[in-house]
């Protein structure tokens, strides 16, 4: 079947939290994917697993979990079979408390597969603050999902709601903003924006995205 990497935590799983596209959830599933995470959450402890690579993850017999890190390529569109030359994953442990939430679950995994660019420079003087936020959301169980320049004038912002709740959300940009629309995930608009003193202010459902252009 492939190659596993397997571990077995210090303590008994209870449960086990996993995300999948656009959704987190439990799962009592022997076999399951995980997206970018498995957490494993006992009676007074926990461990989240991040990893940047193969999906696949199985409970072993007692308290242990493996993940299918390398596996047989078959493919009956260019008829290559075989196994990868190299392969490398990384995987990150992470033991956290009761009040971890889905929203600290995804930042943590994408903090840790998508790591920030950084490009060093010599220090110099200036008339900027030391440090300054450009982009807030709130509250914390909203994420912002895109942000880009449009090639036209405006920029487009995608939000989604990730603990599973109704809420009113608000998204404050440090760019001149003139007004703003909802549109679909193609660009259409639906429906009129409300800002309010630079603010972008929206409802958003369970689990859903919310798409802006804004001018």
């Amino acid at each position: 079947e492939g190659y596993w990497l397997s571990f077995s935590p210090a303590f008994q799983p209870e449960s086990i939290v996993r995300d999948f596209p656009l959704g987190v959830e439990p799962t009592v599933n022997p076999w399951f994917h995980a997206l970018t995470f498995v957490d494993l959450l006992g009676n007074d402890r926990a461990l989240l697993v991040l990893h940047a690579g193969t999906q696949y993850f199985r409970r072993e017999e007692g308290r242990g979990l493996s993940n299918l890190i390398i596996r047989e390529w078959e493919s009956s569109f260019t008829r290559e079979y075989g196994w990868p030359r190299y392969a490398e994953y990384r995987h990150g442990l992470l033991p956290h408390g009761d009040s971890f939430t889905n929203t600290d679950r995804i930042k943590a995994a994408v903090a840790f597969g998508q790591p920030l660019l950084c490009v060093a420079d010599q220090p110099r003087g200036g008339n900027l603050p030391p440090s300054k936020g450009f982009l807030s959301v709130s509250p914390p169980g909203v994420l912002l999902s895109a942000f880009r320049k449009k090639p036209g004038p405006g920029y487009e912002l995608r939000a989604i709601e990730v603990e599973g709740r109704e809420a009113e959300a608000t998204v404050e940009l440090g760019i001149p903003m003139t007004g703003a629309a909802e549109t679909d995930l193609l660009g259409n608009r639906i429906a009129e924006g409300r800002c309010v003193g630079g603010r972008l202010e929206f409802k958003i459902g369970p689990w859903k995205i919310k798409t802006f252009e804004i001018l």
